[in-house]
């Protein structure tokens, strides 16, 4: 592995004369940790360029992670995501390529949840049934409590609502996906369901009483027929690859609660009849691979002009790969 270096939280200034945040972020909308916290995130090429867009996210969630000596070993793996990467190339007349690197896997990197978006997109559209598709969205009414309690009773409630006669007779199954907001001002955490289902029409006042009647205190709901299953996985991406609302991410408090609740209580589930989906198994590939060489040496030689490499960059991570060149190295030619 290339030289670890330190990466510090940034607290509003700039590194080797560059900002971290992103264009949308401001000191003011970041978390305030104390003072001096280093986050030991090792930095190359390939996990400089992985993880871009995520930079001040990410190094929030390495700072609560390493401040919680039972969390040190989740550190590790989280601070390591992406070192170590190889491009490997198909043993054909027309090589395919593709990236081998160690996977923190962790909730709260936004690059791996994108990663687990896309395959559980590529897996539903393998793997789902025909039929009719709907999008549901199921609130509960903002609480003072703590989020851990809220999304148990969030989880027990839907349990229970997927046993009723109404839910049984408009839904056979489906993917679930959790999402939890915080008011800023109030503190009081709204916490939600996005359903990806299969089933029957459903009156969205008949739906929006059945769950008032499930949980005593909520209505909001929401329901809207799937026009095509690609739509569908644009859903998926979407919600997997979100995690947290940027509320939460805003906030140190709300975010360190945020990590200790999901230890606890899954993002995304399958139930009904998605119960035998295997969303998150790894694409089967009968292909040989080749090493080609360390994903940050290919990218390194990129960036020392190799047209080569460039090409071969591009080929990779298409436009994405040009537009971080572009604004991280700005005296590069990537024309």
């Amino acid at each position: 592995m290339t030289p670890q270096h330190v990466a510090a939280l940034p607290t509003g200034g700039t590194t080797n004369g560059s900002s971290l945040l992103d264009p949308e972020e401001s000191p003011a909308h970041l978390p305030h940790f104390p003072p001096g916290i280093t986050v030991p995130l090792p930095v190359d090429q390939y996990t400089a360029f992985r993880h871009s867009g995520f930079g001040p996210s990410r190094l929030h969630v390495a700072a609560i992670l390493i401040q919680s000596p039972n969390r040190r070993q989740r550190a590790e793996r989280f601070a390591r995501c992406g070192c170590d990467a190889w491009v490997q190339k198909s043993d054909d007349d027309d090589p395919t390529y593709r990236v081998v690197a160690g996977a923190c896997r962790d909730r709260f990197c936004p690059a791996c949840q994108q990663t687990r978006g896309r395959r559980i997109a590529a897996n539903l559209r393998e793997q789902a049934p025909p039929g009719d598709y709907r999008f549901i969205t199921l609130t509960l009414r903002s609480s003072e409590q703590p989020l851990g309690e809220v999304l148990t009773r969030l989880h027990d409630t839907f349990r229970t609502f997927r046993r009723t006669k109404a839910w049984q007779d408009h839904v056979s199954g489906g993917v679930c996906f959790c999402e939890a907001t915080i008011n800023p001002e109030t503190r009081r955490w709204h916490p939600h369901y996005h359903i990806i289902c299969q089933g029957t029409w459903w009156d969205k006042h008949e739906l929006s009483a059945a769950w008032l009647a499930a949980t005593g205190d909520s209505h909001i709901v929401d329901i809207q027929a799937v026009r095509d299953f690609d739509e569908v996985c644009s859903y998926v991406v979407k919600y997997t690859s979100k995690g947290m609302d940027p509320t939460v991410w805003r906030s140190q408090p709300a975010l360190s609660e945020a990590i200790d609740a999901f230890e606890h209580h899954k993002m995304c589930f399958t139930f009904g009849t998605f119960r035998k989906l295997r969303l998150l198994s790894a694409p089967k590939s009968e292909a040989s691979w080749i090493p080609v060489k360390r994903a940050s040496d290919l990218i390194r030689d990129a960036l020392a002009g190799d047209k080569d490499a460039y090409a071969l960059c591009k080929r990779i991570w298409g436009r994405r790969f040009g537009r971080w060149l572009s604004e991280t190295y700005s005296c590069v030619d990537t024309s």
